[in-house]
């Protein structure tokens, strides 16, 4: 079983909201998980000592790779117009993502971390060096 797998089954297991599933979803059947750190500075909570980065912290850099072009928040009826405000509803699901996790105690201070210090993580995914240049992606809006 690969790491995608063990991650989809887990997610069978935890029932997360549909919306958190497939950002996550899309974002494993992207390749995202080797281009990912998970989650930064914080640790993968239990996912350490599996060697696997945590779920909600691929969905959410591949939300900030994706940035406007992003398939799932156009479906969602939340027209991201910018940048920015695509980079804050990436930064609402990961909230949101986190408690559908069990994460209840962390999820709003990340939340809260992300919207003040992200700005580097944001411009890191967005690099045109990046691994996927985003210049190559279709533009879903």
């Amino acid at each position: 079983m690969n790491n995608k797998d063990l991650i989809f089954e887990l997610m069978r297991r935890i029932a997360p909201r549909p919306l958190t599933k497939r950002v996550i979803t899309l974002a494993y059947d992207a390749g995202y998980e080797p281009k990912s750190d998970g989650i930064t500075l914080g640790g993968q909570f239990e996912y350490a000592g599996y060697k696997l980065k945590n779920p909600c912290g691929v969905g959410h850099d591949w939300l900030y790779f994706m940035g406007v072009k992003n398939p799932v928040i156009n479906a969602s009826g939340d027209k991201a117009l910018t940048e920015f405000e695509a980079k804050r509803w990436a930064d609402s699901w990961f909230k949101e993502a986190m408690y559908d996790f069990g994460y209840w105690c962390f999820a709003f201070l990340y939340f809260v971390a992300l919207r003040c210090f992200a700005l580097r993580a944001w411009q890191h995914h967005r690099q045109r060096n990046h691994p996927v240049p985003i210049d190559t992606l279709p533009d879903v809006r």
